[in-house]
């Protein structure tokens, strides 16, 4: 399949007197997955907001396929393929765990609503669910079936806000592999303050601080980097990568 190609020029975002993005330009390729890091405060959610289209840069753009992101609208950006899934699982509870993966797809009759609900669920090894209730379901598999409601909606660009917050190591390492088939098809940009998730899984890291972006590039390279273990990993995440 063709690359998968976001360019992101010049992002910045101001909030009154508080900068949260300065001037962030990356070019992000996939298939694959990329990890974003960074302090708490450092302009990480921001992003995915500018990216996902839930929030207006105050300057710069955002182009997919090169073709420009229509920023600020969160609806047209996911009709362009670009999906968030959200830190807190955002799911609907009157509906079973298959409708809540239905409730992005547009158009079909109920049964091909279900196959093709199905299919998205055996990815994230939801398929022995897909008749629960979202409160019936563990930490773990809310979490994946989030994923799955953005996968249903056929994006090509998945951006995932720390979607391990809160699970077991098991449970992260099995949330993990699911990302991991997905990202054979998608470009997964993902959020995660639990470094040994994102050593696992991501070929590149970006790091933010203080808005701007301070590193780009592969793991080894992130741990290695002395403005970001003063600022954000420090021993810790040198312990993670060993």
């Amino acid at each position: 399949m063709p690359p998968l190609v976001l360019e992101i020029e010049s992002i910045s975002k101001r909030y009154g007197g508080v900068q949260a993005l300065s001037a962030v330009t990356a070019r992000l390729e996939g298939p694959g997955i990329i990890g974003l890091i960074g302090p708490n405060g450092s302009g990480k959610s921001t992003l995915l907001g500018v990216l996902c289209g839930l929030v207006q840069p105050t300057t710069g753009s955002v182009a997919f396929d090169g073709r420009p992101l229509p920023l600020g609208s969160s609806h047209r950006v996911a009709r362009r393929g670009v999906s968030r899934a959200f830190q807190a699982a955002r799911l609907i509870p009157d509906l079973l765990a298959w409708e809540n993966i239905c409730v992005a797809m547009t158009g079909g009759r109920r049964a091909e609503l279900r196959a093709r609900s199905a299919e998205i669920a055996e990815a994230l090894d939801l398929g022995h669910v897909l008749d629960a209730w979202p409160d019936q379901l563990t930490a773990a598999e809310r979490r994946r079936l989030q994923v799955a409601s953005a996968v249903a909606s056929d994006s090509r660009v998945l951006l995932l806000d720390e979607p391990a917050a809160g699970l077991t190591g098991a449970e992260a390492h099995a949330l993990g592999e699911a990302v991991t088939r997905l990202a054979s098809d998608a470009l997964v940009v993902i959020v995660e303050h639990n470094m040994q998730v994102i050593y696992s899984l991501a070929s590149r890291v970006l790091v933010l601080i203080d808005g701007e972006l301070a590193a780009d590039g592969p793991p080894e390279a992130i741990t290695a980097d002395a403005r970001v273990q003063a600022a954000y990993l420090g021993v810790a995440a040198t312990e993670a990568a060993a």
